[in-house]
């Protein structure tokens, strides 16, 4: 009784860990949100004209 007691437990520990392994399928780089890329158009604008300006100044 014990020993198929333990057998089960085994069983069942192991459909566990096998079925919380997360997200089926491949594994992706989610596509990184309007706003973020447009604070960094936005920052690399900013940077461009700063670097004009200084090369003016020269």
């Amino acid at each position: 009784m014990l020993r198929k007691m333990k057998l089960l437990f085994a069983i069942l520990l192991a459909s566990v860990l096998m079925t919380a392994c997360g997200q089926k399928g491949d594994l992706y780089i989610p596509a990184a949100p309007e706003a973020n890329q447009q604070a960094q158009s936005d920052a690399n604008t900013a940077k461009k004209a700063q670097e004009k300006s200084e090369q003016t100044e020269q």
